[in-house]
C-alpha cells in the first residue's frame, strides 16, 4: 500500500492544494520562503496521524485553522491510498477469518476524509469518513457483516497496513558520542527495564542500529538481541555482525559520499576511508557503541569532529537509506534537504533522492 494523493483545504495559510503522484515516486515542492511548502508537508504528516487514530487536541485545532476572526467554514484533509495485489490478498484473508464463505471484491484504493467544522473561528465538530467500496459475495444478512465491512475492516487496515510517514524538517541531528545498551536486558525485572536507556535520543539511535543490522539481513531485526545479548556468550558472532554493519555503512555512506563529491572537496583530499562502530564495555553490564571515521592514515575521529557537510550526509543516509528497510513504501517528507550544503553539493544530492525513491515515496521542498 502506498499514498497516491492528498487533498488539503483551509489548513493554516493553505486555501486549496491537491497533491497527486501520478505513478511517480518522487515529488518536488518549489517555492519562495513563506510560500507554504513546510505547511503542506506538516498537513500531510497530520493526515497520517489522523489515519492512525491520533485525534487533534483543542490547542492544535486552534493552530491549524486559518487566522481569520470570523472563520466559519471547514478544514478538509483527505488521502487516497493505492492497494497492490498483496494488500488485497491480506484483506480477503481478513474477510475469510470473519466468515469463511465471505469472498471480497477489493477496490484499488481506500480514501480517508477528515472535516473540522468551525463557526466564528470556534471549533464545533469533526466529521470522519472512509471511502472503501469493497463488495461482498454474501447477499443474505450475515450478522455483523455491515459493521465488519464499514468499520472493522477499515479499522484493521488503518492499524496494520498504512505506510509509515517520516517528516524531517532538517537533518541537523545531534549525533550522540555513544549509544548505550545493557547486556542481557531481558533477564532484568520489568520494573528495572523502564529505567534503562530512557533518553529519547538514545532510544532513537538504538533504532538506527536495528536499521543498519536489518539492512544486512532482514531476519536480524534487533541489535539488542543479535549483537548485544551475545557479547559475552558468543563474542565472535557478535563482532562478525558488527563487522557486517560496518560494511553496510561503507557501502551506503562512504562510497556514496565519494561517488557524489569525488575524491576531493574544495581542493583538498577528503581523507575519509571508512566508518567504524567502536564498542566499549563499561561497569554494570553497560556496553556502548560509537561511530568513528577512519582516515587513510589509520586515525579515528568521532563523526562529530568531521565537517558539517560530512555530518549532514551521514545523518541524511542514516535516517533515509537505512530507515527505509523498516517497511515498504515509507513516505519521506523532506523540508529543504541539503539547504546547509553548497549549491553544487545540493545538485548532487538529487541523485541520492532518486535512489531513495526507488523503494520509498518522497516529497521534498526546495
Amino acid at each position: 500500500m502506498k499514498y497516491k494523493s492528498f487533498s488539503i483545504r483551509n489548513y493554516k495559510g493553505i486555501e486549496s492544494v491537491d497533491i497527486d503522484f501520478h505513478h511517480n515516486r518522487i515529488l518536488t515542492l518549489v517555492g519562495l520562503n513563506e510560500s507554504g511548502k513546510t505547511t503542506i508537508l506538516e498537513s500531510i504528516n497530520q493526515i497520517n496521524k489522523l489515519i492512525r487514530g491520533q485525534d487533534l487536541p483543542k490547542k492544535e485545532l486552534n493552530i491549524i485553522r486559518p487566522k481569520s476572526v470570523e472563520f466559519s467554514e471547514s478544514i478538509s484533509l483527505s488521502a487516497v491510498l493505492e492497494l497492490n495485489d498483496e494488500d488485497k490478498d491480506k484483506i480477503k484473508k481478513i474477510g475469510k477469518n470473519f466468515y469463511y464463505k465471505l469472498d471480497l471484491d477489493v477496490p484499488d484504493t481506500i480514501e480517508f476524509k477528515y472535516n473540522f467544522e468551525y463557526h466564528l473561528s470556534e471549533y464545533r465538530k469533526t466529521v470522519k469518513n472512509v471511502v472503501f467500496n469493497v463488495k461482498s459475495n454474501i447477499l443474505k444478512n450475515v450478522k455483523g457483516l455491515h459493521v465488519f465491512l464499514n468499520t472493522t475492516l477499515p479499522d484493521n487496515i488503518r492499524s496494520s497496513m498504512i505506510p509509515e510517514v517520516l517528516f524531517y524538517e532538517d537533518f541537523i541531528f545531534e549525533i550522540p558520542d555513544k549509544v548505550e545498551y545493557v547486556i542481557k536486558v531481558n533477564t532484568l525485572p520489568e520494573e528495572d527495564k523502564a529505567n534503562l536507556n530512557s533518553t529519547k535520543q538514545n532510544a532513537e539511535w538504538q533504532k538506527v542500529f536495528d536499521d543498519i543490522l536489518k539492512s544486512e539481513n532482514k531476519s536480524l531485526d534487533s541489535f539488542q538481541r543479535y549483537v548485544v545479548d551475545k557479547w559475552n556468550d558468543d563474542n565472535d558472532t557478535a563482532r562478525q555482525r558488527l563487522s557486517s554493519m560496518e560494511k553496510q555503512l561503507d557501502k551506503k555512506i562512504t562510497k556514496s559520499w565519494k561517488h557524489l563529491f569525488g575524491d576531493k572537496q574544495q581542493g583538498q583530499r577528503l581523507n575519509f576511508k571508512e566508518i567504524k562502530i567502536i564498542p566499549n564495555v563499561e561497569n554494570g553490564g553497560i556496553i556502548t557503541f560509537s561511530f568513528k571515521v577512519k582516515t587513510d592514515e589509520g586515525r579515528e575521529f568521532s563523526i562529530n569532529e568531521r565537517s558539517k557537510g560530512c555530518k549532514w550526509f551521514f545523518s541524511f543516509l542514516i535516517f533515509t537509506e537505512f530507515r527505509k528497510t523498516r517497511s515498504e513504501n515509507i513516505l519521506f517528507l523532506l523540508d529543504e534537504p541539503a539547504s546547509n550544503l553548497h549549491s553544487s553539493a545540493q545538485l548532487k544530492i538529487l541523485s541520492a533522492l532518486k535512489d531513495l525513491s526507488e523503494q520509498s515515496v518522497v516529497i521534498y521542498s526546495t
